[in-house]
């Protein structure tokens, strides 16, 4: 049985149609009965997993034999919020006294059963205030632009507003590829249907990109001109050297400066084929490096004392902001930067015992104060007052020419 059924009684899984929590049930109960444990599923539409038994009314799940694990898709229809039922306790029948339904109390001890509930439905504020008391873990899909993939948000409780990005963002979280090996296990309207769109971030952020592109094309090509236009005349001359490639990239002049085919083709060969990693850029693979791009990223969660919204920040060793997508952001800020072949360890560890070295040395050196030793003579006539002070009790002696 996979993890899901062996840490929590109850469990939840939320998403809205079409991002996967039908699928990732049908992925956890072939798990469960390839591990041989006995699985019962209500309302799963079209279910076709060998060993699984249909169970019509989930409300009886205390007559299910322990160990069991029974899987209630869309149970709200079952375990509505602020459901009530007449307390079969009393004796009126006409005005009995409405209480929460029995089998809802009941799942206050299922654990002494053995019993474990997993539980499907588009929200969490759709099941009984009572269940989501006693959810052992929650579960929130959200497909990815409908790729066949969905990112999982996890907590060991429930998580109430799964609507809003920036609290999701906070919690526990994984992507998910879709097992290809269940979609003919059970019917689906929308999980194989749906095709891939790219998301509003996604085209803002390719449309910032071509914007960039062309203005550091511009910037380049009206650069040149303003130093006179030479390379022109060099790239028709023949014999400079200048020759098109298959990359669209043309060869040197005689001062060995490498031509582009346009702005467009200048601004693709300076795009990293990696966002993580500015270096891999197509540039940097024929020419001398001159510098070790290096890319920080520092993240932040919302604490008690500190309740401002998550966020993460990248630079580079230049101290130049680099923009990455933040669940990419947050990967470098947990595990750092991957591992760069190119980065010279030797040439930096000696670089900082030169710069050790030379601060040792600077504080060995006797210490110099500044100043100027003025020598004794005879000042120049009229440079000082010459008349004699009156004569008092405490007179000042004439003035003398001697300093």
């Amino acid at each position: 049985m996979s993890a899901i059924g062996q840490t929590a009684s109850i469990t939840l899984i939320t998403g809205v149609p079409g991002n996967g929590k039908t699928l990732r049930a049908v992925w956890y109960m072939k798990s469960a009965i390839d591990s041989g444990v006995p699985v019962f599923a209500c309302n799963v539409n079209g279910l076709q997993i060998d060993g699984v038994t249909d169970y019509p009314d989930p409300t009886k799940w205390e007559q299910l034999p322990a160990g069991s694990v029974l899987v209630v898709d869309e149970a709200q229809k079952f375990f509505r919020a602020g459901i009530t039922e007449k307390d079969p306790r009393t004796d009126s029948d006409t005005f009995g006294k409405q209480v929460v339904p029995l089998n809802i109390q009941a799942m206050e001890t299922i654990r002494h059963g053995g019993i474990r509930l997993i539980l499907l439905t588009q929200s969490p504020l759709l099941i009984h205030a009572n269940i989501r008391a006693l959810v052992g873990l929650h579960e929130h899909m959200v497909r990815q632009g409908g790729k066949q993939l969905a990112t999982v948000y996890r907590r060991s409780r429930v998580m109430d507003n799964v609507r809003s990005e920036k609290a999701l963002l906070a919690e526990d979280h994984e992507s998910w590829a879709y097992p290809r090996e269940c979609y003919g296990l059970y019917k689906s309207a929308e999980i194989h249907t749906v095709k891939h769109k790219l998301s509003s971030k996604a085209k803002r952020g390719i449309m910032l990109a071509i914007v960039a592109a062309c203005l550091v094309g511009y910037a380049i090509w009206n650069g040149k001109n303003l130093m006179g236009g030479g390379d022109k005349e060099q790239a028709g001359t023949p014999g400079t050297g200048a020759s098109a490639t298959g990359s669209g990239v043309l060869g040197g002049d005689n001062n060995g400066q490498v031509k582009y085919a346009g702005k467009s083709d200048y601004a693709a060969k300076h795009l990293p084929r990696f966002d993580t990693m500015p270096w891999t850029a197509e540039v940097f693979d024929q020419r001398p490096v001159v510098s070790d791009p290096q890319v920080f990223c520092m993240s932040s969660m919302p604490t008690a004392s500190d309740p401002r919204e998550a966020s993460c920040t990248c630079m580079t060793e230049q101290g130049t902001r680099y923009d990455l997508p933040q669940p990419m952001c947050r990967t470098l800020a947990r595990n750092g930067a991957p591992y760069n072949p190119y980065k010279d360890v030797r040439q930096q560890q000696q670089q900082q015992h030169q710069e050790q070295t030379g601060q040792v040395a600077h504080q060995n050196q006797p210490l110099q104060l500044g100043g100027s030793v003025i020598a004794r003579g005879t000042r120049e006539v009229g440079s000082f007052p010459e008349s004699k002070p009156y004569a008092t009790a405490t007179s000042v002696p004439s003035t003398t020419a001697d300093l």
